[in-house]
């Protein structure tokens, strides 16, 4: 739906400069991510959730008017929007879920999944506070832009800081809700591409973590279907 608004408006389907000297353009993880910000706001309304589909359509169109205001609009900066409307998905329906849980039992989901959940998040916070020692936290990027208080800076720090909190806290969850270790590996890529602020990787960091995400979910469920089939190291919940 955002392509197709995209088209209607004018903007250019170019794909852009290549992906870490790939061949692969930018508006293919571009895509990628979008669908994958898509497939997550499914799964929080077949939860139970009301906010999800509001905020992702709301945000798109504000961003979409953002984007057709820009001098060179381009789709693959259009769907690079991802990483600010999944953080913003997330966020707000976490808010929602909090008072909606004991209310509503169709919606609360078991006790070893909600500390799962919390235990990866707490994890990818404390992840990304380590890297702002470094300089390259959120509050760098919010004075770097200018202003604390700009929604360009906000943007700009969902942006950067959103793919890798979100692999993290995915790794963390599926760590602790299923006993699975090698979704882990996306800690040390999150850990190279933050390293250097300054660097090349660090700004193609919302153009790769689409891929990461696709590796993470793979391995996983491969280490999951292989633990299941052993009597001996079947995979259970960590915090249940």
């Amino acid at each position: 739906m955002i392509l197709i608004a995209g088209w209607l408006l004018g903007f250019s389907i170019t794909s852009g400069r290549s992906l870490l000297g790939s061949p692969v353009p930018v508006l293919v993880p571009a895509l990628l991510g979008t669908a994958l910000i898509g497939g997550l706001v499914a799964v929080l309304a077949g939860v139970g959730l009301r906010s999800p589909p509001l905020v992702l359509l709301a945000g798109s169109g504000a961003m979409l008017y953002a984007e057709a205001a820009s001098l060179r609009p381009a789709a693959a900066s259009l769907l690079g929007m991802w990483p600010t409307l999944a953080a913003l998905v997330i966020a707000i329906g976490g808010i929602e879920y909090g008072p909606r849980r004991n209310r509503h039992p169709s919606v609360r989901r078991s006790a070893s999944t909600e500390r799962a959940l919390l235990g990866g998040a707490i994890a990818a916070c404390l992840v990304l506070a380590a890297f702002s020692l470094r300089g390259a936290g959120p509050l760098a990027v919010l004075f770097a832009t200018g202003s604390v208080f700009s929604l360009r800076a906000l943007e700009a720090v969902l942006s950067t800081f959103g793919p890798p909190a979100l692999l993290i806290w995915l790794s963390m969850s599926l760590l602790l809700g299923y006993g699975l270790l090698t979704p882990l590996l996306s800690i040390p890529a999150v850990g190279a591409l933050l390293a250097n602020p300054l660097g090349f990787a660090f700004s193609l960091f919302a153009a790769a973590s689409p891929l990461l995400f696709v590796v993470v979910l793979v391995l996983g469920a491969g280490e999951y279907a292989l633990r299941a089939r052993s009597s001996s190291f079947r995979p259970r919940s960590l915090v249940g």
